[in-house]
């Protein structure tokens, strides 16, 4: 199996070991869909276009399309379905494969939107990532900001996410959240002819808002941040605190309608019981909760 989920994966390299050792083998891309809640679909299709013509050139046996749920599997699998359709046509046919089809196929047989509004905001929100002008290889800050685990709890997938606001420009952290709140705008004017999906575009959305709740996180860091420097005062005053306090109000109450929605949906298609998959929207109010120097004691909301 020759596993591999970046652009740039040496599939090339790995398969001609495998035939020259005359070892059968699968080329196996991935969705790129984990630690990132709405996808980034622009590396997706690299990756199994790839893929694709490296199997088809070294004799490949098979093509597995691989979709992984790191930190809890948050992500809906709605956000799959894009690169899904794409890995299933590049594996049987690379040489025709066009983007431009996977749309409108994607919203005639998936989402049953007679509008073509579902599949254009699903295909745009697996790119709203590239705003941030941040690449990091199977995350992104949109997936890992809101899914980042408590470092007491030395878990591997999604750790970075804590760490990312002090990397990206907050003009590009804001680029990246109107980008997704446009996308939430299409979102609104798709109509699905189906019950599936209807289920598919309330799946789409959460993840869309969560995706948000990352970016406004991490313009909360930059705002802490900024008040630790060197010159800040030691004990700011009631006035001083407010915008932080109202930032961290904000969050606290997307956040808790967020967890409300997301152990409403989750269950609709998933066997898992949603507590384990969105234990992180706590921690992140928990987070809000945790700097009392900006923001003093927060009353209830």
């Amino acid at each position: 199996m020759s596993w591999g989920y970046e652009a740039d994966h040496p599939f090339d390299r790995e398969a001609a070991l495998f035939a020259k050792a005359k070892i059968p083998f699968y080329v196996c891309p991935g969705t790129s869909t984990w630690q990132t809640l709405i996808g980034r679909h622009d590396n997706a299709l690299a990756n199994m276009r790839a893929a694709a013509q490296t199997g088809r050139r070294h004799g490949a046996m098979g093509y597995l399309i691989t979709d992984w749920g790191d930190g809890g599997h948050p992500q809906p699998l709605a956000v799959s379905y894009l690169p899904y359709l794409a890995g299933a046509s590049l594996s049987w046919c690379a040489e025709t494969f066009d983007e431009a089809n996977l749309i409108p196929v994607l919203n005639r047989d998936v989402f049953n939107d007679p509008t073509g509004n579902a599949a254009k905001a699903a295909f745009a929100l697996g790119r709203a990532h590239r705003k941030l002008k941040f690449a990091i290889p199977n995350e992104t800050p949109l997936g890992t900001a809101i899914a980042a685990p408590p470092q007491e709890q030395h878990e591997l997938f999604c750790r970075n996410g804590l760490k990312h606001y002090a990397r990206i420009s907050g003009k590009n952290i804001r680029a990246a959240l109107k980008e997704i709140e446009k996308q939430r705008a299409v979102l609104r004017r798709a109509k699905p002819s189906s019950k599936a999906g209807n289920v598919l575009l309330q799946e789409l959305d959460l993840a869309a808002r969560m995706a948000a709740q990352s970016c406004q996180f991490m313009l909360w860091q930059q705002a802490v941040a900024k008040q630790g420097r060197v010159g800040a005062p030691r004990r700011p005053d009631a006035a001083a605190r407010r915008p932080y306090q109202q930032m961290a109000r904000t969050g606290i109450r997307e956040l808790r309608k967020l967890e409300k929605d997301f152990n409403a949906c989750w269950p609709l298609r998933n066997k898992a019981t949603p507590q384990h998959c969105s234990a992180f929207l706590k921690w992140r109010i928990n987070d809000y909760h945790r700097n009392p120097r900006w923001t003093g004691r927060l009353t209830p909301l």
